[in-house]
């Protein structure tokens, strides 16, 4: 009966799963290219990719969100399959408060290069615990994703 509720959580939630995944490493890919052209001293361009990256931080954010959604609306079956599901989304959901993200750009306000860097951390952060959240009911269900 686990391995069923793990599967139906598992299919419903599969779609933006790859939605975030997709969104998340076009993020990586533009950040690699403006640690690149910041290397080679290219600097209208990095900062202009830069701004960009934090636009798309924001994108990957909200899709982790709607992803968030979709575990929320199977509460029941992953309350059934392990309470420490349910710790984890709670735990999860306390990052998109806006407390929580306003609490980043209030810190490093005077600091452009450290928000920066603790902005892509965040939603690097989300995405893994999304991405963990979706791999532990992979496991269960016994699927291969």
């Amino acid at each position: 009966m686990i391995c069923k509720f793990a599967n139906e959580v598992r299919t419903s939630c599969k779609d933006d799963y790859k939605k975030l995944l997709v969104e998340y490493n076009d993020l990586m890919f533009l950040i690699r290219k403006e640690k690149h052209l910041s290397i080679n001293e290219n600097y209208p361009s990095a900062n202009s990719l830069r701004s960009s990256n934090v636009i798309r931080c924001g994108q990957v954010d909200e899709q982790a969100r709607l992803l968030l959604e979709v575990y929320k609306e199977h509460f029941d079956e992953l309350y059934s399959i392990d309470e420490k599901f349910i710790i984890e989304i709670k735990d999860l959901e306390t990052k998109f408060t806006f407390f929580n993200r306003t609490k980043i750009e209030v810190e490093y306000r005077n600091e452009p290069e450290k928000l920066y860097l603790k902005r892509v951390e965040h939603t690097k952060e989300l995405t893994l615990r999304c991405s963990n959240i979706y791999q532990k009911l992979v496991t269960i269900s016994g699927a291969n994703s």
